[in-house]
């Protein structure tokens, strides 16, 4: 009987917390505690590091193209894709930046900056770069589905579900998208 208060207490702070951490929009281990009522995971922020040993398919002939055309922004799309695809995501995102030091404003280069951020554990710079590919296109389907993903991934279903909607029909299994997003999706029916 005495414990009734302190547990309706608790269980306020913890709603006003989930509902602060909503309004916020913070992609980190204590929003995602928050919201699900977990315990914070230490690790979960913690970047991941670049994978040992990776070959990127068709690298030197890319680098060679890069080196007659050091500005071909198709070729180093290419590469950001291919880096993406074997999980070099370190490499991905260097490569990204510098694309986007020749045009900032490319919806594809900032959509797979974003998913080398969040492959490398970088959530919030992941949202902010899906963000802004929004900003300059406001339906592109990739982005759409990967702020879904990570709205998904911290808890908060509705808004996930109506990123998700508004992505369409978008290929999960596309470097484009970040991993989870099929499971995300499936999640939030």
């Amino acid at each position: 009987e005495r414990s009734g208060p302190l547990r309706k207490q608790a269980a306020d702070a913890l709603q006003a917390c989930r509902d602060q951490a909503k309004k916020l929009e913070a992609f980190n281990r204590f929003t995602k505690a928050c919201v699900t009522g977990g315990t914070v995971d230490n690790d979960a922020d913690n970047p991941r590091a670049r994978p040992a040993g990776v070959a990127i398919p068709g690298r030197d002939q890319m680098e060679a193209k890069l080196i007659d055309n050091p500005k071909d922004l198709n070729v180093l799309t290419q590469l950001v894709r291919a880096a993406i695809q074997v999980k070099d995501y370190p490499f991905a995102k260097l490569l990204a930046m510098r694309a986007l030091e020749l045009d900032d404003k490319n919806v594809a280069l900032n959509n797979l900056l974003g998913v080398a951020y969040a492959g490398s554990n970088d959530m919030q710079s992941a949202a902010a770069a899906f963000k802004k590919v929004l900003k300059f296109d406001a339906r592109h389907g990739p982005a759409l589905a990967n702020l879904a993903t990570l709205y998904a991934i911290y808890g908060n279903d509705t808004k996930a579900r109506d990123f998700f909607g508004k992505a369409g029909a978008v290929d999960l299994g596309s470097t484009d998208v970040m991993p989870q997003a099929a499971s995300a999706r499936g999640g939030t029916k």
